[in-house]
C-alpha cells in the first residue's frame, strides 16, 4: 500500500505540533548537545515502483482432447511427454457396431428412395390422367351424371307440357269425349221433356177414355226408357269430367316427379363434378406427398451424424505440442477427457491482482519472474491481459467482496527458460521506474501548510552540523522511497530521514 497524500497529511500535522510545542525542547537540546538523527547520503541511482504478486506457469496454447463417443478405446499411439503435430493420430476407438449401423442405414435409405420414386411416378401418372380426362370431358362419373341431368331436363319439359295441356282440358272443356257426353245429355233432356208432356197428355186422355190402356202403357214405357237414357247421359257427362280431372291430377303428379328427378340429377351432377375436382386435388396431394417422401434430408442428416461419429472415433491432435496428460487406455471408455496437449515453449503465467493494484497497472508493463527452483535468476515477462470483472464464484457472485481480485496473465518473454508448466512463481510488475535520480526515504519528506515539499540537509563536518530546509519537487513515489528534485541538492549531501522532528537551523548530529 502507498502512503501518498495520507502520509503527507500526517507529516504536516506533526510539523505543526513540533512548531507549536516542541521548539523549546529542541532549543534546550541545542544548548547542551545536538540530537542524534538517522540520515541518508544522497546518491544517484534507479528507483522502481512495483507490486509483488504470485502466479502459476501455464502454456499459452493448451487444448484438452475430449471425446463424446461411448465407444471403447481400441488403440493408443502416444504417451505423456511425446511431441505431436496437429493432425497426428493419438488413439482409435472401436467402431465395428457403428460401421454396421452406417451400412444398414445406407441400405435402408437406398431402398426407401427406390420405393418413393416408384410411388412418385405412379401418383404423377394418376394425377395427369385424371386431369386430362376431366379437362377433356371424359370422366366417366361426370359423363353419367351429365347424361342423367339432360334426360331429367327433357322429361321435366315434357311433364310441363303435359300438365299445361291437362290443365287446359280441365279448365276449358273442349275435350271430344266430354263434348259428346254433354251433347247426348242435352238431346236426352229434350227428348225426356217431350215424352214427359206426351205422357202427361196421354194420362189425361186415358182417364177420359180417349186412348186405350195399351196406348197409355206404351207411352209410359217410352217415358221410362227416355228417363233411363237421360240418367245414362248424366252419368256419361260425370264420367267424362272425372276422367279429365284425373288426367290433370296424373299430369301434376308426373310433373312433380319429373321436377324431383331433375333436381336430384342437377345436385348429383354438381356433387359428381365436385367429387372429380376433389379427387384431382387428392391425386395432386399424393404427388406432393410423394415428392416430400422422396426428400430424404432428415434421414441423410441422421446418417451424416453417424459418419461424423465414425470420423471422430479417430482421435487426432488439434494442435502441435507436447502430451502433458493421457487418460486413454485400451479397453476403457473413449468418452471424456483423453489427452492434454500443451505448447511447452510458449508460456504464460496466470495470476490475480488485488483491487487497489488493478487500477495502477496497465497492459504491456514489464514483469520480473522468479521461482524458488531458479533462485535469484530473473526472467522477463509482460502483463498481457487483465480481466474486465472481478473473479466470481460458481454462483456468479464476486468471490470475496472483502478482498476483490482480478484475473490476469503474464506472457513469458524470455526464451529457453527452465520454467515448467505448473511451477509457482513470484512476480514483480514494474509500474514505473526512473534512472540516475536522487531519492530519499518517504519520512525524509516534509510538507508546509501549502503542501510544498522539502527536506533537511545537514551543513557541517565531523558528524555535526546545522539542519537546513531545502524545497524539493517530488517525482516517482514507491512504498518506501521518493524521488526528489532540486538544484540545491547533489550527490554526497546528507539528508535527515525524519523531517517531522527537525526544525530549520537546529543543530544535529548524524549517526
Amino acid at each position: 500500500m502507498k502512503k501518498k497524500s495520507k502520509m503527507r497529511l500526517i507529516v504536516v500535522l506533526v510539523a505543526i505540533a513540533v512548531g507549536i510545542g516542541g521548539f523549546a525542547f529542541f532549543s534546550a537540546m541545542a544548548t547542551d548537545s545536538a540530537p542524534s538523527m538517522s540520515h541518508t547520503v544522497l546518491q544517484y541511482g534507479d528507483l522502481t515502483d512495483s507490486i509483488s504478486i504470485r502466479g502459476a506457469v501455464e502454456s499459452t496454447n493448451r487444448r484438452d482432447v475430449i471425446s463424446t463417443l461411448n465407444f471403447l478405446v481400441e488403440e493408443v499411439f502416444v504417451e505423456v511427454g511425446d511431441f505431436v503435430q496437429a493432425g497426428d493420430i493419438l488413439a482409435v476407438l472401436d467402431t465395428a457396431d457403428l460401421e454396421l449401423n452406417i451400412r444398414q442405414q445406407r441400405a435402408e435409405i437406398n431402398a426407401m428412395d427406390e420405393n418413393n420414386l416408384i410411388t412418385l411416378h405412379n401418383s404423377e401418372r394418376a394425377y395427369i390422367d385424371a386431369l386430362v380426362n376431366l379437362n377433356a370431358g371424359q370422366n366417366a362419373q361426370v359423363l353419367n351424371a351429365e347424361t342423367s341431368y339432360r334426360n331429367a331436363a327433357t322429361n321435366l319439359d315434357i311433364a310441363h307440357r303435359n300438365y299445361e295441356n291437362a290443365r287446359d282440358d280441365y279448365e276449358n272443356p273442349i275435350n271430344a269425349q266430354v263434348l259428346q257426353a254433354q251433347s247426348t245429355l242435352t238431346l236426352a233432356a229434350i227428348e225426356l221433356d217431350n215424352l214427359q208432356r206426351t205422357h202427361d197428355n196421354n194420362a189425361l186422355l186415358f182417364a177420359a177414355g180417349g186412348i186405350s190402356r195399351n196406348a197409355f202403357d206404351n207411352s209410359e214405357t217410352a217415358l221410362i226408357t227416355t228417363q233411363n237414357r237421360f240418367t245414362d247421359a248424366v252419368a256419361a257427362v260425370d264420367n267424362a269430367e272425372t276422367a279429365t280431372r284425373r288426367a290433370l291430377d296424373n299430369a301434376r303428379d308426373q310433373l312433380t316427379s319429373a321436377q324431383v328427378t331433375y333436381d336430384n340429377a342437377a345436385a348429383a351432377l354438381v356433387a359428381t363434378q365436385s367429387a372429380a375436382n376433389q379427387e384431382l386435388d387428392r391425386l395432386s396431394s399424393n404427388v406432393q406427398s410423394s415428392q416430400i417422401a422422396l426428400n430424404n434430408e432428415a434421414r441423410l442428416i441422421g446418417l451424416e451424424r453417424l459418419e461424423l461419429q465414425l470420423a471422430d472415433s479417430v482421435i487426432v491432435a488439434p494442435i502441435s505440442g507436447t502430451i502433458t496428460a493421457s487418460f486413454a487406455t485400451v479397453g476403457s471408455s473413449g468418452s471424456g477427457l483423453l489427452f492434454v496437449i500443451e505448447d511447452t515453449e510458449n508460456l504464460k503465467i496466470t495470476t490475480r491482482i488485488r483491487e487497489y493494484d488493478a487500477t495502477q497497472v496497465q497492459l504491456g508493463m514489464a514483469v520480473e519472474i522468479r521461482t524458488d527452483s531458479t533462485g535469484t535468476q530473473i526472467f522477463e515477462g509482460e502483463l498481457s491481459s487483465i480481466d474486465p470483472t472481478a473473479i466470481r464464484n460458481a454462483m456468479g457472485d464476486i468471490a470475496n467482496i472483502n478482498d476483490v481480485e482480478f484475473g490476469a496473465e503474464i506472457t513469458v518473454l524470455s526464451t529457453e527458460t527452465p520454467l515448467l508448466i505448473g511451477m509457482n512463481t513470484r512476480l514483480t510488475v514494474i509500474m514505473n521506474e526512473v534512472h540516475d535520480i536522487l531519492f530519499v526515504p518517504f519520512d525524509a519528506i516534509g510538507f508546509d501548510m501549502m503542501e510544498n515539499a522539502y527536506v533537511f540537509v545537514v551543513d557541517g563536518t565531523g558528524g555535526r552540523g546545522t539542519a537546513r530546509r531545502v524545497p524539493v519537487e517530488i517525482g516517482l513515489e514507491t512504498d518506501f522511497f521518493v524521488e526528489i528534485i532540486s538544484r540545491e541538492l547533489s550527490a554526497g549531501m546528507i539528508v535527515l530521514n525524519n523531517a517531522a522532528v527537525v526544525m530549520d537551523g537546529m543543530e544535529v548530529t548524524v549517526n
